[in-house]
């Protein structure tokens, strides 16, 4: 496949497909979870985004629901998805299974609004032997730095999911007011200087954790 984006160093990162856990509102984090029919007809609306996009390089979540999504995609755009955990969502421990109209009964008033609270005042907010927004941050900030050195000259898809996609919009598009719920299936547009970004601001030592 010819690549007109070659050296532009661009990064499409796109949400898994639906699942039934999606539809119900219920916390997924790291359980294995399958997409529905709807979500395999996303996977296949994403790939027909990308077709024409110049993608070489296909990453994945090595979760159930973004390898099933990243396999449809793959079989259009004619390449081999690469599966690596450090993209997988964040971590929600006792959280996990649980509907989101429970949450606050479960951790406390307000817990829900909290962790869906971008200032960096909760940051270190997790759900019980779960994983802290800021330590999901730094695991896919050092994980994006790898994927923009490894593949600098080509063009990168991947197949990730909503938080960490969410994350990425608050660490690496400071710009934006308000950050909506990221859907099944969409895909968003990163220039590596942006992912590279937060490291060219504190140097070698990525402060902000």
């Amino acid at each position: 496949m010819k690549n007109t984006f070659k050296k532009s160093n661009i990064l499409y990162v796109f949400r898994h497909g639906e699942t039934d856990w999606n539809k119900e509102g219920r916390l997924q984090g790291h359980l294995e979870i399958p997409i529905t029919e709807t979500g395999e007809r996303q996977a296949e609306s994403i790939a027909s985004i990308l077709e024409n996009k110049g993608v070489e390089i296909l990453l994945s979540s090595d979760l159930k629901r973004a390898k099933r999504t990243s396999e449809i995609v793959s079989k259009i755009l004619g390449l081999n998805p690469i599966f690596d955990s450090d993209f997988r969502e964040v971590f929600l421990g006792e959280g996990q299974g649980k509907l989101i109209s429970e949450v606050d009964l479960y951790f406390g008033k307000s817990f829900w609004e909290r962790w869906n609270n971008h200032d960096p005042a909760y940051d270190k907010l997790h759900f019980p032997n779960g994983e802290s927004k800021r330590e999901m941050d730094y695991r896919i900030h050092s994980s994006l730095m790898r994927i923009t050195e490894l593949f600098s000259d080509q063009v990168v898809a991947l197949c990730t999911h909503g938080f960490v996609m969410t994350r990425m919009l608050k660490m690496y598009k400071p710009m934006l007011k308000q950050i909506s719920n990221i859907q099944n299936g969409e895909c968003i547009k990163f220039h590596s200087e942006e992912v590279l970004s937060r490291e060219k601001i504190v140097g070698n030592k990525i402060t902000y954790l």
